[in-house]
């Protein structure tokens, strides 16, 4: 592998289809209740970073998730991301077809 990053996560069987998650933008808004949760039901490794005595703001780190990673949870990601991009695709075209004919 060719990746100046590699290895990000300590996995022997890896995929990075998903190099950024398209999961971190959820991940980052879960209370701690639900993170916990997550974290022991689903396996992710997700934690807030707390940054307080920089000054700053908590952060959400993923650098120890491995769940994006695993092949058969890129595989499926993979697979609907496709669906979505088809269907959009084609209702785009429909309703370009709609809006030549009313011109």
């Amino acid at each position: 592998m060719s990746c100046e990053y590699y290895p990000c996560h300590d996995l022997k069987n890896m995929s990075c289809s998903w190099c950024y998650c398209p999961f971190y933008f959820y991940c980052s808004r879960l209370n701690e209740e639900n993170l916990k949760w997550l974290q022991e039901e689903v396996g992710i490794g997700g934690y807030w970073l707390d940054r307080c005595e920089a000054g700053m703001d908590p952060v959400f780190a993923c650098e120890k998730c491995t769940f994006l990673h695993r092949p058969e949870v890129a595989q499926f990601v993979t697979a609907k991301m496709i669906d979505v991009v088809a269907q959009t695709f084609a209702r785009f075209r429909k309703d370009g077809e709609r809006n030549s004919e009313e011109t």
